[in-house]
């Protein structure tokens, strides 16, 4: 009896937890909040195959071949979970790797406009008499 009460425990506190995560929404990102929703639906359907199987262990109202064909269903359920969590590791790196090649690109660009701002205003500066002045006109 306690593997049916473990599994439908399980199962009614994660269906808790997406309520509160979709009421309370505590992540400011959204990339985390759909990863994290997103990993724990699919949690919750690995919870309801594991309550059937405990129910079925008692009750005995699958057959061999529906267990079976149950059984390759969660084993997918895992590989999408895995799949999932991949594709989300790889839009994060690659948000960072954009934000990154942005803000370099925008501190290369400051100092060449610093530059060219400085040697406008050092040349109009100048009179011309102080440039006759000077060997060579610099």
């Amino acid at each position: 009896m306690a593997p049916i009460a473990q599994a439908y425990l399980l199962l009614f506190t994660n269906i808790f937890f997406i309520l509160a995560l979709l009421i309370g929404k505590p992540y400011k990102q959204f990339e985390k909040y759909l990863a994290t929703l997103s990993n724990e639906i699919i949690m919750v359907l690995q919870e309801v195959f594991i309550a059937v199987f405990a129910t079925n262990k008692q009750v005995k109202f699958l057959s061999y071949t529906q267990g079976m064909i149950m059984g390759w269903i969660f084993i997918g359920l895992i590989m999408l979970s895995l799949v999932v969590n991949a594709l989300f590791a790889i839009f994060t790196i690659g948000k960072v790797l954009v934000v990154s090649w942005k803000n370099k690109k925008k501190k290369s660009e400051r100092p060449r406009k610093r530059v060219r701002q400085r040697v406008i205003e050092t040349t109009s500066a100048r009179s011309k008499e102080e440039w006759r002045g000077t060997p060579h006109g610099y």
